[in-house]
């Protein structure tokens, strides 16, 4: 039963949670002797002053600790571009140890081996205490994971979020007992994902599927099952919609950023700041601000940013499929594009995708022999989906990995015992001489 762990299996997740927040604590410390040997920032620990996402995370954190208005000190359109999840956590913790950046990240640390846990959990109920805990030691492996623990931005906590909600989702369509709470607390879940990245407003619901293609629900529970999931991930879009409103007379469901979003994805300015190899000279007498977002988001319309987006592909097709294309390939990590050598966009490339590359295998494998149907339906459209709100918008890597690579990490420990189990088979199987 998914809901069922033996003490044994109990005790292994127990190591695995410790194991996670040495680890943690270990890529901290490490971090931080490199900082101070070579003066080369690798953290957010020491750091004076933020700068960028960062700074308007923190910024909006101090305004909701001194409990003053979101928007406090910011024109209110560029304050709610920033999703209120990140700055609301950060915000209790600045309410009980003041503005200290040291105390998110201990506190992201603490979260990044609760998220080892979940996901090796996850593994088991998919397919067995094995894989739950070989993918939690994967999950410790994962570099991408570490790496936002220790820095200031979001991806973290919506990561969190996201493998929690899941979690209970897959507790409810596999038990027999089908109790509501692990229903609720599923679609609450996804919504503080939402507030947290904006992607999840549509990646999250894509989990209905699972209810929908539930073998043990008939059609009326399935209806009853998802609405129920999705009233509740609304409660907290809806909470943050009407403070917004109440607050500044925005209508704001989650940001402000979506269509800003949508216009930088199709720009001369992401070609720039993503190093995309397509130019064209008539680009040059595009003036760009510096500070995009100050000057347009706070300016400019919605209907403004569609019409020059489908002024920007109209005009440019060419440049416009290039750009697509290159978006497609920095989503999932391959950027052989950026003027770095093909050695060292290798490395990183392996670096990120590990867990990616051994999917495959599995992928092909439970396709071959017809198991975890349902989930790799799942798996193919969720992935569509982020791929096709990559290319629409901003397609950077770092976007994937709170969304998909848990269960990359799943699928990856399937492949390493699938083939440990057949080569000891053979081993076993092989005639003594």
């Amino acid at each position: 039963m998914p809901g069922n762990l033996s003490s044994k299996y109990k005790r292994i997740l127990f190591a695995v949670f410790i194991a996670a927040l040495l680890y943690g604590t270990a890529v901290l410390s490490l971090r931080n002797y490199y900082e101070n040997r070579s003066g080369v920032q690798k953290s957010d620990w020491n750091v004076a002053e933020l700068k960028g996402d960062a700074r308007n995370f923190f910024d909006r954190a101090v305004s909701l600790s001194s409990f003053r208005a979101y928007d406090n000190g910011v024109v209110p359109k560029v304050a709610y571009y920033r999703p209120p999840g990140y700055p609301i956590v950060m915000s209790l913790l600045f309410m009980v140890f003041g503005s200290s950046l040291k105390a998110v990240i201990l506190l992201q640390i603490l979260l990044s081996a609760l998220i080892v846990v979940i996901v090796a959990d996850t593994g088991r109920m998919l397919f067995d205490e094995n894989t739950g805990t070989l993918t939690g030691i994967l999950t410790i492996l994962y570099y991408p994971l570490w790496n936002a623990s220790v820095t200031i931005n979001s991806e973290l906590i919506s990561m969190f979020y996201w493998a929690a909600s899941m979690y209970f989702m897959f507790l409810f369509v596999k038990s027999e007992d089908k109790k509501k709470s692990r229903l609720i607390l599923s679609g609450l879940l996804s919504g503080m994902a939402a507030l947290t990245r904006g992607q999840f407003l549509v990646i999250a619901p894509v989990s209905l599927f699972l209810v929908y293609w539930s073998e043990v629900l008939s059609g009326k529970d399935k209806f009853i099952a998802a609405s129920r999931w999705f009233a509740f991930f609304l409660v907290p879009v809806v909470l943050w919609a009407v403070y917004a409103y109440a607050v500044s007379g925005l209508f704001v469901v989650v940001s402000t950023q979506g269509m800003y979003s949508l216009w930088w994805g199709w720009s001369p300015a992401v070609v720039v700041e993503e190093l995309y190899p397509v130019w064209n000279n008539d680009w040059s007498q595009i003036a760009v601000p510096p500070d995009q977002i100050g000057v347009l988001v706070s300016t400019k319309s919605a209907g403004w940013f569609l019409s020059e987006v489908a002024g920007f592909i109209m005009r440019y097709p060419r440049e416009s499929s290039l750009i697509g294309l290159f978006k497609l390939m920095e989503a999932w990590g391959i950027e052989y594009y950026n003027g770095h050598s093909f050695a060292g966009n290798t490395i990183r490339f392996i670096k990120i995708n590990w867990d990616l590359i051994l999917t495959i295998p599995a992928l092909i494998i439970l396709i071959r022999t017809k198991q975890q149907s349902v989930f790799l339906k799942f798996l193919l459209v969720i992935s569509v989906v982020y791929t096709v709100l990559s290319v629409l918008t901003a397609a950077l890597y770092r976007y994937r990995f709170p969304s998909l690579d848990m269960f990359f990490l799943v699928l990856s420990s399937f492949t390493i015992i699938y083939f440990f189990g057949y080569l000891r088979k053979r081993k076993l199987d092989k005639p003594l001489r």
